[in-house]
């Protein structure tokens, strides 16, 4: 149905085909995490300072 497979049986319809972009972000976080270009600051929070 939404093409997370190549095999689609015969009672279905597959109305997209999303396992590529799938793939794709999935190999894009990997390869971010792994150059260590993802987290960057923007997206994490800060920890406060003790007084």
């Amino acid at each position: 149905m939404l093409g997370l497979s190549p095999r689609v049986p015969k009672f279905v319809k597959r109305y997209s085909d999303l396992g590529p972009g799938i793939d794709k972000a999935v190999a894009d976080y990997a390869a971010e995490v792994r150059s260590r270009a993802f987290p960057g600051p923007e997206h994490v929070y800060a920890m406060k300072k003790k007084p």
